[in-house]
């Protein structure tokens, strides 16, 4: 497995300190798929509709998702982003929840304040999860149960592609006496079709090379003092068109608050393109014929992800 560094490790604890980590565990869970009765049922509808896939494009700081046929044309439309499993349609949602602040006795300069200037405004925290298709809410990374103060959690879909979702979690933490800008992020990969958080990373040569060309990188950088051997941090992914392409983040140790915050307030990352698409990724390297007609024909909207129709059981 590719995040090896016990240092990155650990600093991945400090950067995102107090949030959920079990939803984004590394350990690979074997999946789970629908009886074959329900991916059957859920297979006949969409033969029966000549459904080709679920496209969802990015409109503006909105989200819509369009099933399509296997022509490109349009059967219908929801809003936000609404993806197919063997189980049936999971559909995403952000949700919002105050973040409450201590009162702070000093100023950014370290100077006093007098006790009707300590009290700071409250903040906001994003997190995103999933209407299961069998029932229920499932989070996809961290839940934003409990009292939250002074850490604030903002979600992002990043995109998805077949069953795999991917979400970058920011976590800032805002403690009085801060002299940095604690922060660190992390992108969460989910199995939708498993339902399970799980990995994706580059083979090991591919790792190694990666390695290396991250550590010429970031020491061409003026003022970088790295600490330890870059490791990679992170696995994301773009469309270009229809076509598919991943990244991966590529993060070392540095000083104490000295970090890019890109990964953590330790570490410098730079983003590698991918020397390969991962194995569970080359399905998926060109959209199919659905997917490419439909972008054709609406050339204005950004594709975000798609997911295929299910086709019967699986082994």
């Amino acid at each position: 497995m590719m995040r090896r560094a016990p240092a990155l490790a650990a600093l991945a604890l400090l950067a995102l300190a107090g949030c959920s980590r079990s939803a984004t565990s590394r350990q690979v869970v074997a999946r789970t798929y629908a009886e074959p009765d329900a991916s059957r049922a859920a297979g006949a509808v969409a033969a029966r509709e000549q459904v080709g896939a679920y496209v969802w494009v990015r409109e503006g700081d909105k989200t819509a998702t369009y099933t399509v046929g296997e022509e490109g044309e349009v059967l219908s439309s929801t809003e936000g982003i609404a993806l197919m499993t063997s189980r049936g349609v999971a559909r995403l949602r952000t949700t919002t929840v105050p973040v409450k602040r201590s009162p702070c006795a000093w100023d950014a300069d370290g100077n006093e304040l007098p006790k009707d200037k300590q009290a700071r405004p409250a903040t906001k925290a994003t997190f995103v999860s999933m209407l299961a298709p069998e029932g229920g809410v499932v989070p996809v990374g961290s839940d934003g149960s409990g009292e939250l103060i002074d850490r604030t959690t903002t979600s992002e879909v990043l995109g998805s592609v077949g069953p795999y979702l991917f979400v970058r979690e920011t976590v800032t933490n805002d403690f009085c006496g801060n002299s940095y800008d604690d922060r660190g992020a992390q992108v969460i990969v989910r199995d939708l079709e498993g339902n399970v958080a799980t990995r994706i990373d580059p083979t090991e040569d591919e790792a190694k090379k990666l390695r290396a060309a991250a550590d010429r990188a970031l020491r061409a950088r003026p003022n970088v003092e790295l600490y330890d051997e870059p490791e990679i941090t992170a696995t994301t992914i773009r469309f270009t068109g229809d076509k598919l392409a991943v990244s991966y983040q590529v993060s070392a140790v540095t000083c104490h608050g000295c970090g890019d915050k890109a990964y953590s307030a330790y570490t410098h990352s730079v983003d590698l393109p991918a020397p390969a698409l991962p194995k569970e990724l080359e399905p998926y390297a060109s959209a199919p014929k659905a997917v490419s007609a439909f972008l054709a024909a609406n050339p204005g909207k950004k594709l975000g992800g798609y997911s295929l129709p299910p086709r019967g059981p699986r082994a």
